[in-house]
């Protein structure tokens, strides 16, 4: 079996990518938030765009944050979404940020993030027993990425207006039915950046992830439908599925850095 360092060497190489030729840059009240991929860029400096963005040296501006950015951003989603330039709709809002992650410019539709390259923030449960062993949850095959692939206990993006604690409490109830007191942080979160080409267009996802051990009496429980089953393994388990590439991206880098973290220590 490969190291620990062998493994995140590897998926290093394609979480850490740069964008391809001929991207732009999409600011926000003279913020860089987003990367366009050539296709997209050419999209939105069309005539059907010139009323929501203005053509700069480095790509194109929206002029206006807040509620105005997030009405244009909103009229925006919807001409993509009718066009089938975007390959969902979740009708959910996430908060719009700079490249520092320092606060919230504006808010958009969920489904738009890729195609505009902005920046989003993932949160995920590493989660132990007793025992030691770690909770892992096989996504349902109903899911749009990475179906029947292995996850953490939960993960899930930050919405508008969240904490990272809230996403942690949110996707932790939904995903796995565990109340906050039924869990507890037994290490500081592992934070790491993944940017690289995904179908709608670019992807820029801080991901944190937060190490916590379960109560003995908590049974992870799915209650929304898109985890199929929970499983309970010893690390070299987790390690022998990240190297099968039976883990999502995002869950193997995840469980690869909190490792890393143990043996530097």
């Amino acid at each position: 079996m490969a190291s620990v360092g062998e493994l995140l060497a590897a998926l290093k190489r394609e979480a850490n990518q740069t964008p391809p030729e001929g991207s732009r840059v999409l600011s926000i009240c003279g913020l860089t938030c987003g990367t366009l991929v050539p296709h997209a860029y050419e999209v939105l400096r069309s005539p059907t765009f010139y009323d929501v963005f203005e053509q700069t040296d480095k790509g194109l501006e929206l002029s206006y944050g807040g509620n105005q950015g997030a009405h244009d951003l909103a009229d925006l989603a919807e001409q993509l979404h009718e066009g089938r330039l975007i390959s969902q709709w979740r009708n959910e809002l996430l908060d719009v940020v700079p490249l520092d992650f320092s606060h919230t410019v504006t808010k958009a539709e969920r489904g738009v993030f890729r195609f505009l390259g902005l920046s989003t923030t993932c949160v995920h449960a590493l989660a132990t027993d007793d025992s030691g062993r770690f909770w892992i949850a096989r996504r349902s095959e109903t899911k749009q990425v990475d179906p029947g692939f292995w996850d953490t206990l939960s993960g899930g993006l930050m919405s508008a207006g969240e904490t990272l604690k809230d996403t942690l409490a949110r996707e932790t109830f939904e995903e796995a039915g565990l109340m906050p007191d039924q869990y507890s942080q037994i290490a500081p979160p592992i934070t790491f950046l993944v940017t690289r080409p995904v179908r709608d267009g670019w992807m820029r996802e801080r991901t944190v992830a937060f190490p916590v051990k379960l109560k003995s009496d908590a049974i992870p429980t799915n209650r929304d439908g898109e985890v199929a089953h929970f499983e309970a393994v010893k690390k070299s388990e987790v390690l022998h599925r990240i190297e099968q590439k039976r883990f999502t991206l995002g869950a193997a880098l995840a469980f690869l850095y909190a490792f890393q973290a143990e043996t530097s220590v």
